[in-house]
């Protein structure tokens, strides 16, 4: 997990993402009796694309794939753990 909280701490440095939570199992970890996971959601705020206001999570999985990661399913892998991007709510 380290190697992909490190990518995803590199991605907000490089100002592809601000501020972001990790959530579900992996963050319940931290509060609850050890759980198994298979992937790490991250919580983060989208932008729109230039000229709408649909969010994008393309310059987030552009920056991924740059750097050496896939897309499998209906997650990007990030070292060896499965991450999901969701919209962060307010």
């Amino acid at each position: 997990m380290k190697e992909t909280l490190e990518l995803i701490n590199r991605m907000q440095r490089d100002g592809v993402i601000e501020k972001y939570a990790i959530g579900g199992a992996v963050a319940a970890i931290y509060y609850l009796e050890p759980a198994s996971t298979l992937d790490i959601d991250i919580f983060v705020n989208l932008s729109t694309s230039p000229g709408t206001t649909l969010l994008t999570i393309a310059p987030v999985y552009d920056y991924l794939k740059a750097h050496g990661c896939k897309v499998e399913k209906e997650y990007i892998v990030i070292g060896k753990w499965p991450v999901q991007f969701r919209q962060l709510t307010h």
